[in-house]
């Protein structure tokens, strides 16, 4: 939010509900942000992966460790 993105929030379940504590796993979707900007925001949260769609609309999972 401090940098100006637009986002919206939300929460990875395991669909048994058996993650560790059962509370998932916090997630954000942020718009209009290039692959560039993107890999060096999930680093800054010290992210694996992600899911990256580009103005293409085709969803790709990008490693990053």
């Amino acid at each position: 939010q401090s940098r100006g993105l637009a986002f919206d929030e939300g929460v990875g379940h395991h669909p048994s509900n058996g993650w560790e504590g059962g509370h998932g796993e916090r997630s954000f979707l942020v718009y209009g942000v290039d692959l560039d900007d993107a890999k060096a925001l999930a680093g800054q949260f010290e992210q694996n992966a992600f899911v990256f769609s580009g103005t293409d609309a085709v969803p790709r999972l990008i490693l990053l460790r």
